[in-house]
């Protein structure tokens, strides 16, 4: 499970071009690239992702609207260029 996350997150780094700014767990689930086509594995490797300060998380309540709570990523500037 570990190494399908990091491979994960090396994955979603190297294609961070093809990602929005910010993006969503679900922006990484439809790209339906080789081994982050699971919601859990998409979750583990935004998660290293994390820890390892390359995306930050951010939470938004629910909005005027009525809308649901969404948690987004964006990049660390330091890791490289922005998505």
């Amino acid at each position: 499970g570990e190494t399908m996350a990091e491979n994960g997150a090396r994955l979603i780094v190297e294609r961070r071009d093809e990602l929005p700014a910010p993006f969503t767990a679900r922006h990484v689930q439809r790209k339906g690239w080789a081994g982050l086509a699971d919601r859990e594995v998409v979750a583990a490797a935004l998660e290293v992702l994390v820890a390892t300060n390359h995306v930050r998380e951010v939470r938004t309540d629910t909005t005027a609207t009525g809308g649901r709570p969404t948690t987004s990523f964006e990049w660390n500037p330091m890791t490289g260029k922005e998505g």
